[in-house]
């Protein structure tokens, strides 16, 4: 059944289906199976049941942010910016041996841009990525 209430009214209807075009309406009591969203701007929380999965097709490619400046954080750390800190050199041990030092630097053969070890740590720490206590 088309949606023919005005927008801000409730509107709920069991028989909704994949395909199905609602704009402007409050959908209550129903679920949507398969849906195709075009660029949704979701606030809030989304919560995810548990044994839920995100599927992504696989010819392109996707991206999680879409600039260096966007904020992203995983398992509860403070969202931050795509790390790009050169120098830090504290909280460093060293190991046997004398091949990598402290100040030794990485470009992962990409890019021109090099890292110390510890900048990759603190990147992978404030990502929550890894824990930092």
């Amino acid at each position: 059944m088309p949606n023919t209430k005005p927008v801000g009214v409730a509107y709920s209807d069991p028989e909704l289906t994949s395909g199905t075009t609602i704009t402007g309406a409050t959908i209550t009591g129903s679920t949507l199976s398969s849906p195709t969203l075009a660029s949704p701007t979701l606030s809030g929380t989304v919560t995810l049941a548990d044994a839920a999965n995100l599927a992504l097709n696989t010819s392109t490619g996707s991206k999680i942010g879409t600039a260096a400046s966007q904020k992203l954080g995983f398992f509860n750390a403070t969202p931050v910016i795509q790390q790009a800190t050169t120098g830090t050199a504290t909280g460093f041990t060293a190991g046997s041996g004398t091949a990598v030092n402290d100040d030794s630097t990485f470009t992962g053969g990409s890019g021109t841009k090099a890292y110390r070890i510890s900048d990759i740590v603190l990147a992978l720490k404030n990502l929550g990525l890894l824990a930092a206590s």
